[in-house]
């Protein structure tokens, strides 16, 4: 099962470089919601184009966002 990384990527950042959900769904265009369903893994569908935004902010690839989820 597939997983959005939001939260390690953002947690690799140096601490004053790391902005925040609400900071980065004002960079991106996209609602708080949004950001913060993707951040605590609760959406369910992301289109590329939320996912593009996200990336390009942040400085990466869009598919460093998904990852592998952990088997239960």
């Amino acid at each position: 099962m597939a997983r959005f990384r939001l939260h390690e990527l953002l947690e690799e950042m140096p601490v004053g470089k790391r902005p925040s959900l609400l900071r980065l769904s004002q960079r991106t265009g996209l609602s708080y919601t949004t950001v913060h369903g993707i951040h605590t893994n609760r959406a369910r569908r992301v289109d590329l184009d939320t996912l593009e935004a996200l990336a390009r902010e942040l400085g990466c690839a869009p598919g460093e966002l998904i990852g592998k989820g952990k088997r239960g």
